[in-house]
């Protein structure tokens, strides 16, 4: 960026080098090189492009041109041939014809992962916009949906985390996208030139030959303790008798980042285990007294839900589509006497932060015999699961503050019973109705 921007001048440092053994040794003109090469960088918080050498005009066209005119990128005339995203990959650019992505940035993320290669794996389409599909038997090198991917270490982790995930939800890895590894180990090539003289006009010298050698893979030391501590929390002391007993330890030669991260996550579970075991509530005789101003917030239209019927309020806010859903039922049953969204400042202390519930609503039962009505207090938590050892739909973190405010609700010791997980109504309904007929045979 700015009036020396490194990605962009070392692109045409290394496409002048290697263009003439592609093309009868021609030299590529400047004007050329800019025509084909067409990167972008996003806005800053001001408005203006971060990249200003081509000027804010011509920046915000091959923005435009990317995101949106994707049928004139991708005409044959169009020169563009090099895309420099700074964070096109990650959202908004459904762009079929991805052929090849090489990564900079080497910061983790699974689900930026997920998104930038989901860039590539479109159908590819043709002049006339027409899919094009490969024959079954197709060959590697006549393949033209093949998604080419230059990774670094986190780019193989997130492969094997993507096919493991293809795995867990449909059975096995083939409905997913092939893999083919086409590396060839770390190979350099090496080079001979004798200097004969060296002058004010420059250095005169001699070519002797070129070799390829294969390399060995030698890696970076890696302080296991520090990057475990780094991760957890732990002291030394305690990583130091953690390591000092795994069994495993020549497998962190096979990917040093992916280890770590299991390792890691492993021990968190543990910790947060040890932290619930010991984790005790106690009264603290405080009171927070209802007020409807509390709830008066000037948000848009679409944050809310229309809650006419059943709630305390004709409309509610929430934050989520499993949120909406549950309200939507919530709000047509009949024996909802009132419920409502628990105001933002109701929150229940965790180890390891504070836990906001989602809903407070009162439920009624009528006995055929006598006639009575009793009414019944619930505090529910939605989620998109209803199982609590969901580990795909649930965190760590979030199953652990609901196993905390089970203890909390226990302890307060009043006639409130908290569910969660919920994903739909229905589900509540069901766990409603054992709870009731627990208490009506006591």
């Amino acid at each position: 960026m700015g009036e020396e921007p490194k990605i962009k001048n070392l692109f045409v440092e290394k496409y002048k080098a290697i263009y003439p053994e592609y093309n009868d040794g021609k030299i590529p003109t400047d004007q050329q090189i800019q025509e084909l090469q067409g990167y972008y960088f996003a806005q800053n918080a001001k408005g203006e492009y971060s990249d200003n050498e081509g000027g804010l005009k011509e920046q915000k066209k091959i923005y435009e041109l990317i995101l949106q005119k994707k049928d004139e990128l991708l005409t044959i005339g169009n020169p563009i041939e090099f895309v420099f995203s700074h964070s096109a990959l990650g959202v908004g650019w459904d762009n079929p014809n991805v052929f090849n992505i090489a990564t900079l940035n080497t910061a983790y993320s699974e689900i930026r992962k997920r998104q930038e290669i989901g860039r590539g794996l479109r159908i590819c389409v043709n002049q006339q916009g027409q899919r094009v599909y490969d024959a079954l038997n197709a060959e590697d090198a006549d393949r033209v949906n093949q998604l080419t991917v230059i990774p670094n270490e986190t780019y193989e982790t997130f492969i094997t985390q993507y096919q493991k995930e293809i795995k867990d939800i449909y059975g096995t890895v083939s409905v997913g996208a092939g893999m083919s590894h086409t590396h060839k180990d770390y190979v350099a090539e090496v080079s001979s030139r004798n200097i004969g003289t060296i002058s004010e006009e420059g250095i005169e010298d001699s070519f002797g030959g070129t070799e390829t050698y294969r390399l060995k893979a030698k890696f970076m030391t890696l302080d296991l303790v520090e990057e475990l501590s780094e991760n957890t929390g732990l002291s030394y002391t305690t990583l130091f008798k953690i390591v000092n007993n795994i069994t495993n330890l020549d497998h962190i030669i096979k990917n040093p980042p992916q280890y770590i991260h299991t390792a890691a996550v492993i021990i968190r579970i543990i910790e947060l285990d040890e932290m619930f075991r010991g984790l005790d509530y106690h009264l603290t005789v405080e009171d927070f007294p209802f007020s409807f101003n509390d709830f008066v917030k000037n948000v848009s239209k679409s944050d809310y839900v229309e809650t006419p019927n059943r709630g305390v309020f004709d409309k509610m806010l929430i934050d989520s589509n499993v949120e909406y859903d549950f309200a939507k039922a919530t709000d047509n049953q009949p024996d909802i006497v009132c419920f409502i969204k628990l105001p933002s400042w109701y929150k229940i202390k965790t180890p390891i932060g504070e836990y906001e519930p989602d809903f407070g609503l009162v439920m009624k039962r009528k006995s055929l015999k006598s006639g009575d009505e009793t009414e019944y207090y619930f505090v529910i938590e939605t989620k998109g699961t209803n199982d609590i050892n969901d580990k795909k739909a649930l965190t760590e973190s979030e199953v652990y503050k609901i196993k905390c405010a089970m203890k909390h609700f226990e302890t307060l010791g009043v006639e409130v019973h908290y569910k969660a997980p919920v994903k739909e109504y229905h589900y509540f309904q069901r766990e409603a109705d054992k709870t009731i007929n627990a208490l009506n045979e006591k």
